[in-house]
């Protein structure tokens, strides 16, 4: 097992910027209800959509981000979860719902498709099942280099540059582990296809 505790200044400074800007999103911006419990049994996805807003025309789903530069794929993925428990717990159809991520760089608008959120869910089973055999062979490459300032202040830090390394990129290793590339051509286009900036 490994022990230690996941805080530094910088996870500190993190934290209350996300709790800073999620209040003032709420105070000034929110229509809806704010922090709701979304969970569906059938799909295994359980968390909390920062607003759901009930309108005539549907509803919307907004997640808020404190990130300049948000992660469309993986923000885009977890909108496309709670848009699938808040349609199986509210029984609404799909496409009454519309998902948004809210940040500094600007509105993104995310259309919910079946087959790219399955993909996705595929692939983190499989590392969880990995994670959990503790099959150090097989794990899942390191964070790339321009996300290494965050392991500077991580107490796990020296363990995981003792973990080998198999795979290098994260194309490679899901191609290693029997899956097909996503994006065969220019990524930047093919998410065209799920997220628009509002």
């Amino acid at each position: 097992e490994i022990g230690g505790v996941l805080i530094s200044v910088d996870n500190l400074r993190s934290f209350l910027k996300g709790i800073l800007i999620h209040k003032h999103y709420y105070d000034k911006y929110a229509l809806g209800e704010t922090e709701v419990k979304v969970v569906s049994d059938k799909h295994m996805v359980l968390g909390y959509v920062d607003e759901l807003r009930n309108e005539i025309d549907g509803t919307k789903i907004v997640e808020v981000k404190s990130s300049h530069r948000p992660d469309l794929v993986g923000f885009g993925l977890q909108v496309m979860s709670y848009m699938l428990a808040t349609s199986d717990q509210y029984n609404i159809p799909l496409d009454k719902i519309e998902g948004y991520i809210v940040s500094a760089a600007g509105t993104y608008r995310v259309f919910f498709n079946a087959k790219v959120l399955e993909e996705y869910s595929k692939r983190l089973r499989k590392i969880v099942e990995i994670a959990l055999k503790k099959d150090i062979e097989k794990l899942p490459p390191r964070l790339s280099t321009r996300f290494e300032h965050r392991c500077s202040s991580c107490p796990y830090r020296g363990e995981c540059l003792s973990l080998p390394d198999n795979y290098g990129t994260y194309s490679r290793y899901f191609e290693a582990m029997g899956f097909e590339k996503l994006y065969k051509k220019n990524r930047s286009n093919a998410l065209d296809k799920y997220f628009s900036n509002s």
